[in-house]
């Protein structure tokens, strides 16, 4: 999956780990807007290092 490895690139140069979870997702919507549109919440979760409860919560706020 080309999108995958393009996430894992980006997020592999960056300190993702320390940043709060609504930073996570704003970056992910602003380099690759239809990441979350093409993936469910538990799977887009996994990648960002968060629970899918406050993923949906973020995109609700979106």
């Amino acid at each position: 999956m080309i999108m995958h490895e393009k996430l894992r690139q980006y997020f592999k140069n960056r300190t993702i780990i320390d940043m709060p979870p609504l930073e996570k997702v704003t970056r992910v919507v602003n380099y690759q807007p239809d990441f979350l549109a093409r993936l469910s919440n538990k799977i887009a979760a996994s990648y960002l290092g968060l629970a899918p409860s406050i993923l949906g919560r973020i995109k609700s706020k979106l």
